[in-house]
């Protein structure tokens, strides 16, 4: 997971939060449905932009529309107010429903990010990723084998997030590692000196939009090529 800044919301979205504030609607699914089709496509073209086309939760590279939805980070079924909070929406994607994700190719649980979070939010221990600019912190992961853990900042936290999103699963495992060997291979073609290599490493991590998983990835240059280098 990694920091969110986001932008000003949209009119027609801050057009509804206002009407809202001044005549709540009954129920979260009343409040959603006021939302027209038009502005929830302009809402989630301008968040996808601002998280650089990555999953909020576990930046997988979010390519098709189907494959992902507009996700309440509080949920508006309990927290009814934020039902038009724009600072309380991000995309997220669909998990195991992804069209380029096959569940029978694991035996695990893969599902993972917004859908299998559902309404569970507990506010003493969730992470926000549009608040702490220090939020990939609080995660460290293992170099080898993708898999994400907790950091010595707050581990309950992290780990109530990562079992919460299921982030930790074989699927989102192997495609950290996937990138890993992706941006190595580019790096690998372009020079055979270390130093170079580095440099280049550098280079791609500071893409816009980066490659997938770019938390991991700045991990593993920080842990693995180039521990000295703290301005990535």
């Amino acid at each position: 997971m990694r920091f969110i800044k986001k932008e000003k919301a949209p009119d027609c979205l801050d057009k509804l939060a206002k009407r809202h504030e001044n005549r709540p609607y009954q129920s979260a699914k009343i409040c959603w449905k006021k939302l027209k089709k038009v502005c929830k496509s302009l809402i989630r073209q301008q968040m996808l932009e601002e998280q650089q086309y990555l999953c909020a939760y576990c930046e997988r590279k979010i390519e098709n529309e189907t494959d992902a939805h507009i996700e309440h980070i509080k949920p508006k079924s309990f927290y009814l107010e934020k039902c038009f909070d724009y600072n309380n929406l991000i995309v997220s994607c669909n998990g195991n429903q992804c069209s380029n994700v096959n569940q029978e190719d694991y035996e695990d649980n893969i599902h993972s990010c917004g859908h299998p979070k559902k309404n569970y939010f507990d506010e003493t221990k969730f992470i926000n990723p549009v608040e702490l600019t220090d939020i990939s912190d609080y995660f460290s992961y293992h170099i080898d084998e993708g898999r994400i853990e907790s950091s010595e900042k707050d581990p309950t936290k992290a780990d109530y997030m990562i079992n919460l999103l299921n982030l930790d699963n074989p699927y989102l495992n192997n495609g950290r590692i996937n990138a890993k060997k992706a941006l190595l291979k580019v790096i690998q073609k372009s020079s055979q000196d270390k130093q170079e290599a580095t440099k280049i490493f550098k280079q791609l991590l500071n893409f816009n939009p980066p490659p997938a998983f770019i938390t991991y990835l700045r991990y593993y240059f920080h842990h693995s090529l180039n521990r000295n280098d703290s301005n990535v």
